[in-house]
C-alpha cells in the first residue's frame, strides 16, 4: 500500500501546483488591466500620449526630389511613366485660347516590318522608305510626335492631338517603296 498515497501526493501537488498558476495569472491579468487601466493616485484612465515627431534630417525631398524615378519607374516593366490616355479632358477654354497648332508631321515614310508581341512588351519595327534606316519602338514611345498607342500581330495605331493613324504590317519584299512619279522596273523571269 506504499504506492497509492505516493500516486496520491503527487495527483495533489500537481492539482495544488495548477491552482497556484491559475490563480497568478487571474491576479496578473486584473493587476495589469488595473495599471494600464490609470495611474496610481488617480481615479480616471490615463490618457494616451500623442507620438513626438523629429525633425527630418534625412535630405530626402520626396518623389520630386528624384526625377529619375518619375522618369524610369521602378516597378513597370517598360521602365517608362503610364500614359495618359488622351488629351480629351482638357478644358474647353484651354482650347478656345490656343494657337492654332501646326500640322501632325507625316508618317508615311514609315514601312511597318514587324513586330514582336511578348506577355510583358510590345514592340514595332519600321522601315524608313529611301533609306536602311529601322526604327524599333515600343507601346507608348514617342515618334515625331506621334505616341506608339497599340501594337497587333497585322498593325500599329498612333495618336497625336486626338488624332488615329493606323499602319498595317508590310514585311520587307512585300511591295516596293518607289518615290512619287517613279515605276518599278520588271522581274526577270527565271
Amino acid at each position: 500500500m506504499t504506492g497509492l498515497p505516493a500516486r496520491v501526493t503527487l495527483s495533489g501537488l500537481l492539482l495544488v501546483l495548477a491552482a497556484v498558476i491559475a490563480g497568478t495569472w487571474v491576479a496578473m491579468d486584473r493587476w495589469q488591466a488595473r495599471v494600464l487601466a490609470s495611474p496610481p493616485g488617480s481615479e480616471r484612465p490615463a490618457e494616451r500620449a500623442e507620438p513626438v515627431l523629429l525633425p527630418d534630417d534625412s535630405g530626402f525631398q520626396g518623389p520630386d526630389g528624384y526625377p529619375a524615378l518619375i522618369e524610369r519607374p521602378l516597378f513597370m516593366s517598360t521602365r517608362r511613366p503610364p500614359v495618359a490616355e488622351t488629351a480629351d479632358d482638357a478644358a474647353p477654354e484651354a482650347e478656345a485660347e490656343a494657337e492654332p497648332e501646326a500640322p501632325l508631321p507625316e508618317l508615311s515614310d514609315l514601312r511597318l516590318t514587324s513586330v514582336i508581341i511578348t506577355p510583358d512588351e510590345r514592340h514595332a519595327w519600321f522601315l524608313v522608305s529611301g533609306t536602311d534606316e529601322i526604327l524599333r519602338l515600343s507601346m507608348g514611345d514617342t515618334l515625331r510626335e506621334w505616341l506608339l498607342h497599340q501594337v497587333e500581330e497585322t498593325h500599329v495605331v498612333f495618336r497625336a492631338r486626338g488624332e488615329e493613324t493606323r499602319l498595317e504590317l508590310r514585311p520587307p519584299g512585300r511591295g516596293v517603296d518607289l518615290a512619287p512619279g517613279e515605276r518599278a522596273a520588271p522581274r526577270a523571269r527565271e
